[in-house]
């Protein structure tokens, strides 16, 4: 049986960890806030991990690459409409000819 000395110290100990574990915890939410703060305060100035609103320009440059994209799908489309248009009217006259 352990005697009660003992008991009392493993108990002390533990309340120690305890302790140290919510100064822990307590740290890390501290730490976290800083951070989130750093961040915010980064986006107000408008830096970030792209400077100078690199972001915005990205945005921009991919809504006109698509613009162009449906604009030259809309052209290939016309063409290949062209296209069946020119090979019915070959059909016929094959088929007149023969």
């Amino acid at each position: 049986m352990v005697g009660l000395g003992k008991r009392r110290k493993r108990g002390e100990r533990e309340k120690k960890e305890r302790r140290g574990e919510k100064k822990e915890g307590r740290r890390k939410r501290r730490e976290e806030k800083e951070r989130r703060e750093k961040r915010e305060e980064r986006k107000k100035r408008g830096e970030g991990k792209r400077r100078r609103g690199e972001r915005g320009e990205k945005k921009e440059k991919r809504g006109e690459r698509e613009e162009r994209r449906k604009r030259r799908e809309e052209k290939e489309g016309i063409k290949k409409r062209r296209e069946k248009k020119e090979r019915r009217r070959e059909g016929e006259k094959e088929n007149i000819q023969t």
